[in-house]
Parts: structure tokens; sequence; C-alpha cells
């Protein structure tokens, strides 16, 4: 529509200018009938008319009228449609006809003459379809466009350019807003939404009494920096999730370290890591360049999935049963759709097929699951601490270690080999006098055995 308003409006300008004939303007003023769309003016129609006897459910006498090839087709009558020529067209004949044998549909209420005009008139221009218009004209697949801000008269009540939206709204619907909220409603108001909890006595007091014009501001910012944010925030992700601390099932093990993900959830929202990382981290964190603990913890949340430790189950089957969780999770979260409808059968409303369903499923199924030491930030700090006091000490040890083999070892192997007599056999003691012949020797624990054996201090 925007396109032929725009055309309209550059051609009355033409005119205006006297730079078309009269000639060459009447053929460009010649008045062209909109474009009849299948998704807004025909299948809501054949839904309520029709798919529930010959649509993707049932197809009675063999007759299917979702899909254009199918209805071209037709099914025991011979095709239902005829673009471009409704006479012929059987579906038009049965929906006009009076006689029970074959008028459709055979009970309930008939067509109105609207809905036959509208379906007589698509079918003139050629019977064109969902197909030919592309999935991408839904409009959950248009790409996001800055829709600008309603200029508004006489609006003294928005703060903000949302509220121009509001209010909008408020004026199609012939209603004023509501009066503004009082100061302690807005305390408790904010801090309900932001926290999850109602304001102390002492915040209540804070800022009820905050003397500064922008007290509002500041409430606000103060507690989207608080860690309380990222808890309240956090649990919407944490439900999208399926996160929970035990297995599911019959044995509803617990998971005693599931909440090391919910605090990588929350701490992220804390510091604001934006929404691209957010998704790439927790989808793939493992196959980043560069990954650390931190994005490899972020795949915790396709551990979410429920897990069967009863005795006799067939992992396998329990394993294919995660993956294909991962996937419906995956495209109810990020995708808005319902996936999992196309695991047994192309999908009846979104553009999925079941091929694709498994091309998808495919990327899930090749990873496996891996456990891993994930400990939290205030675990890391406090072995970060024993650990410099445990290398600090056992330096000390090796350098008091060092400094007794440098000075006193030499000193007391020498008054030892001064009292040292020999009381073994007299094998043992040409091998104590051999290895103690120089002070350069290396004992191994055979040697000292030896020594021990044929010496007269054991103690040694």
């Amino acid at each position: 529509m925007t396109h032929r308003l725009l055309i309209t409006a550059v051609t009355s300008a033409l005119i205006c200018g006297g730079t078309l004939s009269p000639q060459r303007t009447a053929v460009a003023e010649a008045p062209q009938p909109p474009q009849l769309s299948f998704r807004t003016a025909i299948e809501p129609i054949l839904r309520r008319r029709c798919y529930s006897c010959h649509g993707p459910d049932k197809q009675e006498a063999g007759l299917r009228l979702d899909k254009r090839a199918a209805a071209l087709q037709g099914g025991d009558s011979g095709p239902a449609l005829r673009p471009g020529n409704p006479t012929n067209s059987t579906l038009l004949r049965r929906v006009r006809s009076n006689d029970p044998a074959t008028r459709m549909p055979p009970d309930g209420a008939r067509l109105t003459p609207a809905e036959i005009a509208t379906l007589t008139e698509w079918i003139d221009r050629g019977a064109s379809w969902a197909e030919g218009e592309t999935a991408a004209a839904h409009w959950a697949f248009q790409p996001v466009t800055h829709a600008g801000h309603p200029n508004l008269t006489g609006d003294a009540w928005s703060f903000n350019p949302v509220d121009r939206f509001v209010l909008r709204g408020l004026r199609r619907e012939q209603t004023k807003p509501s009066p503004t909220a009082s100061r302690p409603i807005l305390v408790r108001r904010v801090h309900l939404d932001l926290l999850g909890l109602p304001p102390t006595s002492a915040q209540s007091q804070h800022w009820l009494t905050h003397p500064d014009l922008d007290w509002y501001h500041q409430m606000v910012d103060s507690l989207l920096a608080s860690p309380h944010f990222g808890e309240r925030a956090g649990r919407l992700w944490l439900d999208l999730a399926r996160y929970a601390d035990t297995d599911g099932y019959e044995k509803d093990r617990p998971r005693p370290h599931a909440y090391h993900w919910r605090d990588w959830v929350m701490d992220a929202i804390n510091r604001d890591l934006p929404y691209d990382q957010f998704t790439e981290q927790q989808l793939a964190g493992d196959l980043l360049p560069g990954a650390t603990a931190e994005t490899r913890l972020a795949t915790g949340f396709h551990r979410n999935t429920l897990r069967n430790t009863e005795g006799g189950t067939d992992q396998e089957e329990f394993r294919l049963k995660a993956v294909v969780d991962r996937l419906n999770t995956t495209g109810s979260i990020w995708l808005g759709l319902t996936v999992g409808c196309a695991e047994c059968h192309t999908h009846k409303y979104d553009p999925i097929t079941q091929r694709e369903f498994y091309e998808m499923m495919a990327f899930f199924n090749t990873s496996d699951d891996r456990s891993m030491k994930a400990p939290s930030p205030d675990e890391i700090n406090r072995y970060n601490l024993a650990k410099a006091g445990w290398d600090k000490t056992k330096a000390d040890l090796d350098n008091e270690l060092e400094a007794y083999l440098k000075n006193e070892s030499p000193k007391k192997r020498a008054a030892w080999k001064k009292t040292y007599r020999p009381t073994g056999p007299s094998w043992a003691a040409l091998t104590v006098e051999k290895l103690t012949a120089t002070d350069d020797v290396k004992l191994t624990a055979d040697d000292k055995g030896v020594i021990r054996a044929g010496g007269n201090n054991p103690e040694t």
C-alpha cells in the first residue's frame, strides 16, 4: 500500500507540474484492483469452512485444500480449482449448490454471499497462493524497522517516546490516562518490578525524602545496579530454559551443581552481557575462539534436559529425547516457533518441514555431554588465597631443606663415618665402605637399606 501511495503522489505532482500529457495521465491513473492476499482474504474462509474435512488432518474424497498443488490436482471429483475460470471450478459449484447431495459444506452454516464473491474473485485472478507470496510475507518474519514516534497534538502527558504509543492507543479507545502515581506508589512499583520485592522501610524513607528532582531516575539506576536485579530478571530466563535442581522422571535425583549455570545467567544480566553474546555462549560457548571456563559454563543451558536414571532404561532413547528437547527449546526461545511439531510431520502452520527439523537436530546430535569443573568466583578467590599461602610455605621449606643439605648434611655424614663400626655380614661391611668412600655418591633406596643393615646406627 505504501508503494502505491508513493506512486500516486509522484504522479499527481507530475500532473500538476504539466509534465504529463492528458493521454499519458489517463493511462497512469487507470485504477488497478487491489491484489487479494491468500493469507488474509482466502485462507480464513477455507480454514473456517473447508479444512475440517479437506485440510491437513483429513482429506474427504481425496481432496485437500490447504496446499495449492493438492487443490489443483483435486480429489475423486477432479480438480477443485481452475485458475482464471470460476465457472468451471468445482469448489465454487459446490459452495453455491442447494442440492443436499453435492453442496458444501454438507452440514452447518453455508458460505455467505460475500465469502463466495471473494472466492470467485480470487479464482478469477488466478488463485494465487501463500507459496507464491513466500513465507517471508508473514508478519513474524519481517525485519525489525523503526516505526517512528507518533506525533500527537495536545500531548502534555508523555514523558518519553514509549508514552506516545500508549497515549495513541488510549485515544483510539477514547480513554484518558490514569492519574500520575504518587511517590510512595512509584517507589513500591519499581522495587517490585526490578527486584521482585517491596522496598524496606529504610529504602522507602530514603526515596520518599530524596530532595533531587531526578530522584526517580536515580532510584531506577540504583536498582538496576543491584545484584538482586539479575536474580529477578534471571528467573524469567531460567523458566524459559527449563532450569531445575533435580533430574525429573521417577528417580528425580538432585543436581547439586546445577546452580553454577543459574549463577552464570544472573551474573551475565548484572554485567550487561550483550544479547548476541548471551545467545552465542549458551548455544556454543565451548566452540567460540579462545573459549574460557566461563563461556563453556554457559552451555549448561543444554544440560537442563530431563534425565532418566531409573534401572532398565534405554539410555540411547533418553539421549535422543534430550537432543530433541534441546532443539525444541532453542526453537521456542530464539525463533519463537513451535519447532517440535515438525518432529513427526511437516509443520501445519509454520514454514518448517520435517526434513528441516532433522537437519537442525543433526547439529545437536553431534555433541556429547561432558562434565567440567565450574567453581564460582568466590571459590576461585578462596582457592587462590589458600594456594598463595601454600606456595609460600613450600618455598620456605624448600629453602630450609636446601640449606640443610648444603651445610648440615655433610657435617653429619662425616661424623657418622668416623663412628661407623660394621656389625653385619662381611659383604654388607664392604658395601658400606664402598658406598661411603666418596661424598658425591648418589644413594638409592637399596643402598640405604644395605647401610642400615650393616651399620651400627640404624636411625641414621
